[in-house]
C-alpha cells in the first residue's frame, strides 16, 4: 500500500461522511417540517392548560377549547383568497368570512348546538 492509494482512501472517508451528514440531514429537515404543526398545537395548548389554571376556567368551557383546537390541528380552516380579501368592503368581507368559519365552527361538536347570532360573533 503506497502514499496514492492512503490519499484515495482518506477522500473517499471524507466524501462518504459527508454524504452520509447531507442525507441525515435533508431527512432530519423533513421529519421536522412534519412535527412543526403539532408541536405548535402543544405549545398552545400548555399556554390554554396555564390559563386554564390560573384562571380556574369551568370544565365545559376548557372541553370546548380542547375540542376546538384539536378540530383545527386535524382539519385547519378556510382562509378568503387574496383577491375576495382586497376586493370587498370591510363589512361584506366580514360578512362572507363569518359565513364560511360559521360552517367550520358548526363542524365542531362544542360549537354545533351554539345560535347563529353567537356562532357569527364568534366567527
Amino acid at each position: 500500500v503506497n502514499t496514492a492509494e492512503h490519499a484515495f482512501c482518506i477522500l473517499v472517508i471524507i466524501q462518504g461522511g459527508a454524504f452520509i451528514g447531507v442525507v441525515i440531514g435533508g431527512l432530519s429537515r423533513l421529519l421536522s417540517r412534519f412535527n412543526q404543526k403539532k408541536r405548535r398545537h402543544q405549545e398552545r395548548m400548555e399556554d390554554w392548560e396555564d390559563l386554564f389554571y390560573r384562571m380556574t376556567f369551568p370544565p365545559l368551557l376548557r372541553h370546548r377549547i380542547r375540542d376546538y383546537w384539536t378540530y383545527l390541528l386535524h382539519h385547519g380552516i378556510s382562509k378568503l383568497p387574496d383577491f375576495a380579501q382586497s376586493g370587498l368592503s370591510r363589512t361584506l368581507r366580514r360578512n362572507v368570512t363569518s359565513f364560511i368559519y360559521k360552517g367550520k365552527l358548526r363542524l365542531v361538536k362544542a360549537f354545533r348546538d351554539l345560535p347563529d347570532e353567537i356562532l357569527t360573533e364568534l366567527a
